[in-house]
């Protein structure tokens, strides 16, 4: 039998040994149990201690040093050898990983690109947070007393930007004499410009409008809903077009509910669904070909407006979580995008998020779930929907979206007939081929995402912005080599497919279109910003940045033309409102260029183009957001047209008096992206742009600060 106190003596001795800090256990050293120990002070290293008998001590030590670490990381984001943009610089600050920031793969193959860490941000750089802050806009709208914001991202950041361009000073020339009073002046300019981009015919407050006098129309049809021919209309117009891009809808289920409700036998429905019901009805009354005459006195847009206060009313009577609550909040959202009201857009969609994670269709249901497989499948279709959709709609205002991290979601995407990924799914599970677009939108907004942390979130250099460029556009090409043959992009608008195509089915047709306009739109936002980097380095820019400048005026000009083509041709597609947004961030894109870069050659090629996107914009006669649109850009097109008339041509080398316009602080060399022998006679959402000179006055005329580029004559 063990002597007590050997035993005792004994545990006295495990228990200092455990209660060495790990710097000593390595050495072999005496350690006298301080935090930090003597040998530790003295070499001025960390002294940390583990072991089950000192948890308190343990946990102690541990804490301050993570917090010694991050503070380590603050101040090495934070020094100038950080901010080197050389190739050592470069290679040792390759995108740092940051904590909780993690992207997971981009494409759903599991593999993670070069793009998912996020380079570590110099939270504590007062010039960094100066420059986002200068990207972002805060105003209260003045028709609904809210207040809203818009980031970088923005197309309201992007006017920002253009108003201020006058108050830019050439160099050499003196600062503004007071900052205060031009910041309270920008302050009420940010708030006219958020009052002026608000379309006052459409609210989703009544109180905005309480005071507008009503006509005899509006006065007769406010007594009225909509006949049950005129519903019918709407909901096969929404089926027949919106329906292919967002099939989260069972057609089948839903008009069979619907017919309930024609026929008055309603007492089956939930409140949920009637709102969600005419939140339909208000979206395809929007989108619906316009007819001569109007249907009982009141036009589409009158009754979806109708349809949709019926709607919001409905939905906000009470707090209902369920499935027909997260579509109804959706399809609102749609209304708002396509009424040019992103703002609320972004206020509905974040709704049906919230909802969704709420009632968990965001999680793969357990095996012995016991729910109808038809509502099984529209939980996936819904909430797959509401990702892509939630992503577009956040980027394009330059809003966080609250979806949270991809590890939160795993639910399976919805399993389509025919997919060989499918395979040995129960056919109760499988979904029509025009369901397949759902998972392909979804790979789509993770790069959207992507390019909003990497690119529109990060205070990168021109080089680094190049090279996290190129990681991202090949993500955006591996997607495209994902998508069936048929819905691939167009690479050009007059692209000849064969004869065989004009057999596709309809929602082919409308899903091409939709994924070749939103793939050039990525594009533009991607390497967009290059063109504002370039402008401010005071070295050569790099070829590769050239090449992407390239691509970006490509996909430009490629998204004017297939817009416009389309509307020639296809009624449908002349009452998608939202195709303003792609199509102002083409036309302001080449403008960016035909102020800072563009050859005379090239002139008349780019003029074409903008008045084209002009020519869009004003087929939208029915938006009053879009004729403002229209005349910004008929103005900043009158404006360089004007500039740009020749004989102005200044040799290599000479001096750029004071007030002319230098592009690119001459490093740049031009190129011909677009000629003038470019054929025009077609058969067939901003904001960190750095748009430094076109739109004209919003409230600056910074035009007239500027000289003519100095380019050679054009004969």
């Amino acid at each position: 039998m063990e002597n007590p106190g050997e035993s005792h003596g004994s545990a006295l001795k495990r228990l200092r040994a455990a209660r060495a800090c790990e710097m000593c256990r390595l050495k072999k050293n005496k350690c006298d149990e301080q935090s930090p120990c003597t040998h530790c002070k003295n070499r001025k290293t960390k002294c940390i201690y583990r072991g089950v008998n000192n948890v308190r001590s343990s946990s102690f030590t541990h804490s301050e040093y993570i917090r010694q670490l991050e503070e380590q990381v603050i101040a090495l984001s934070s020094s100038p050898a950080h901010a080197k943009t050389g190739s050592n610089a470069a290679a040792s600050t390759a995108i740092s990983p940051s904590p909780g920031l993690l992207l997971g793969g981009l494409l759903s193959g599991g593999e993670r690109s070069g793009t998912d860490w996020i380079p570590a941000q110099p939270v504590n750089d007062p010039q960094a947070r100066s420059r986002a802050g200068a990207q972002e806009v805060i105003g209260v709208n003045c028709h609904t007393r809210s207040f809203e914001f818009y980031g970088s991202s923005s197309s309201v950041a992007l006017l920002a930007r253009v108003r201020n361009t006058g108050d830019r000073q050439e160099p050499g020339q003196h600062g503004r004499e007071d900052q205060d009073d031009d910041d309270d002046e920008d302050q009420g300019e940010d708030e006219a410009l958020v009052s002026s981009l608000h379309n006052p015919a459409f609210s989703v407050n009544r109180a905005e409008t309480a005071h507008a006098p009503l006509t005899a129309a509006d006065t007769g049809m406010s007594a009225q809903s909509p006949s049950v021919s005129h519903c019918r209309l709407f909901v096969d117009s929404f089926f027949a077009t919106l329906h292919y891009i967002y099939p989260i809808l069972d057609k089948a289920a839903f008009l069979g509910w619907c017919e309930l409700i024609w026929t008055g036998n309603t007492s089956s429905l939930s409140q949920s669904f009637i709102a969600l019901y005419y939140s339909v009805l208000s979206l395809g009354a929007l989108l619906r070909p316009r007819e001569e005459e109007p249907m009982s006195g009141a036009d589409n847009v009158k009754w979806s407006r109708k349809c949709f206060d019926e709607a919001r009313r409905r939905s906000s009577s009470a707090m209902v979580t369920d499935l027909e609550m997260v579509q109804c909040n959706f399809f609102l959202a749609k209304v708002c995008q396509n009424e040019l009201s992103p703002h609320w857009a972004y206020m509905h969609i974040g709704m049906a998020v919230r909802i969704a994670l709420s009632i968990g269709i965001n999680r793969e249901p357990p095996a012995n779930c016991k729910k109808d497989p038809a509502f099984l499948r529209t939980e996936s279709r819904t909430w797959w929907g509401l990702y892509f959709l939630e992503t577009e709609t956040a980027f394009s205002i330059g809003r966080p979206d609250t979806l949270g991290a991809d590890l939160y979601h795993n639910r399976r995407y919805p399993m389509v007939l025919g997919d060989p990924l499918a395979a040995g799914t129960p056919p109760e599970l499988l979904e029509p081929p025009h369901c397949a677009i759902i998972k392909y939108m979804v790979d789509l907004s993770r790069i959207t995402r992507s390019i909003c942390l990497h690119i529109y979130l990060s205070d990168l250099s021109l080089e680094r912005a190049v090279e996290i460029g190129g990681q991202i556009e090949r993500d955006l090409e591996r997607w495209v080599e994902s998508l069936p043959p048929a819905l691939r992009p167009l690479g050009d608008s007059g692209q000849k497919r064969p004869l065989r195509a004009a057999m596709e089915p309809q929602y082919v047709k409308k899903q091409r279109l939709a994924t070749t306009v939103r793939y050039h739109n990525l594009r533009i936002l991607l390497f967009g910003p290059l063109l504002t980097k370039a402008s401010t380095v005071e070295h050569a820019c790099p070829v590769e940045a050239k090449t992407n400048i390239a691509k970006c005026l490509d996909s430009a000009r490629l998204t004017i033309e297939i817009i416009y083509e389309t509307y020639q041709h296809q009624d449908f597609f002349r009452t998608w409102f939202y195709n303003t947004t792609y199509t102002l961030f083409a036309a302001s894109i080449i403008l960016v260029y035909i102020s800072q870069a563009a050859e005379e050659r090239e002139l008349q090629a780019l003029f074409k183009l903008v008045q084209m996107a002009v020519e869009i914009l004003e087929t939208m006669e029915e938006s009053v957001v879009v004729a403002k649109a229209a005349k910004l850009i008929q103005r900043a097109l009158a404006r360089a047209q004007r500039r740009a008339h020749p004989g102005l041509g200044n040799a290599a080398g000479e001096t750029v008096g004071e007030g002319s316009f230098l592009p690119f602080n001459q490093p740049w060399s031009p190129f011909g992206v677009i000629s003038a022998e470019s054929d025009f006679s077609l058969p067939f959402q901003f904001g960190y742009l750095g748009a430094d000179a076109f739109f004209g006055d919003l409230s600056n005329e910074f035009y007239d600060s500027m000289r003519p580029p100095m380019v050679p004559e054009f004969h």
